[in-house]
């Protein structure tokens, strides 16, 4: 019954105006993404539900899948867990006026503050309305460079489910990165990741290594030392010799590419990549055969 009446309080918060009104709108997006568990980084069952307003649908028991139509500028959505110990949870966003791919929203036991500083890789200055997302939490940076991520999912029993996600941070003249907490355990409540840098779009020679492109060779066993090709319209325009971590990384124009890794007599399947524009950063792993 506790449950239920918190769902019922969740669904009703954002039917409301807490993430999900859409002011009477006739037009209608699809939100998409998946719903993982933080402590087995899988599917939970029995399946959550993910819902707006009175609009709810249940995950694909397979993968964790869900797509919902809802009204346009949308700015929330509810996951109702129907596991013993994990806890439901509303994810926040910027109004949807398109169709949108929420990624991954992360359920778990307990839920902390995520919290750390956005700062110029270049200059080390802080960075203002940089766009931070984690677990399915989203954020914008303070004047000084600060973010807060509430309610991120988390279980102090094990921490590999949650060290594992990958967060994200965007802001107008850098290039998109990523970030995780790995290493880092909650402090009554709160996981304080740093320093998390990104490197302006303009600078023709950035600090660290330049890349939009990038992934790894699998299995991991094999990825050392491969060949891997980056191609535009079957034309090779960039190829890059990985190390002992299978690792490789690309610097290019806005396009659609393929990624393809050969080792001996192992070779991966081409892989698409498309970039929309040179400062978004994409990952693509491939796998030798």
């Amino acid at each position: 019954m506790r449950k239920l009446a918190i769902a019922l309080l969740g669904l009703l918060a954002i039917s409301c105006g807490g993430g999900g009104g859409g002011g009477g709108s006739s037009t209608n997006v699809t939100l998409s993404g998946r719903v993982l568990s933080v402590v087995t980084t899988g599917v939970l069952a029995p399946v959550p539900r993910v819902a707006v307003g009175t609009t709810g649908v249940a995950v694909d028991a397979a993968d964790g899948s869900f797509l919902i139509s809802v009204p346009s500028s949308t700015s929330g959505v509810f996951v109702q867990s129907f596991t013993d110990g994990i806890q439901n949870a509303t994810f926040s966003f910027p109004a949807a006026t398109a169709d949108v791919d929420l990624g991954d929203l992360w359920l778990g036991p307990e839920k902390i503050n995520l919290r750390g500083t956005v700062r110029n890789a270049a200059t080390n200055a802080v960075i203002p309305n940089a766009v931070v997302s984690f677990g399915g939490q989203t954020g914008t940076t303070n004047a000084a460079g600060q973010f807060s991520l509430p309610e991120v999912a988390y279980s102090s029993i094990s921490q590999a489910g949650f060290w594992g996600i990958i967060g994200s941070v965007r802001a107008t003249g850098f290039f998109a990165n990523s970030f995780s907490a790995s290493g880092v355990t909650a402090v009554t409540g709160v996981v304080t990741v740093g320093d998390v840098l990104v490197v302006p779009s303009g600078d023709s020679t950035p600090p660290g290594i330049p890349y939009n492109i990038y992934g790894r060779v699998l299995p991991t066993a094999s990825g050392a030392a491969a060949t891997v090709t980056l191609s535009r319209a079957g034309t090779p325009v960039r190829t890059y010799t990985t190390g002992g971590d299978g690792r490789f990384y690309f610097w290019v124009g806005s396009g659609a590419y393929s990624i393809r890794a050969t080792k001996g007599a192992l070779a991966s399947p081409a892989t698409p990549v498309t970039l929309a524009q040179s400062n978004q950063v994409v990952q693509r792993d491939v796998t030798l055969e």
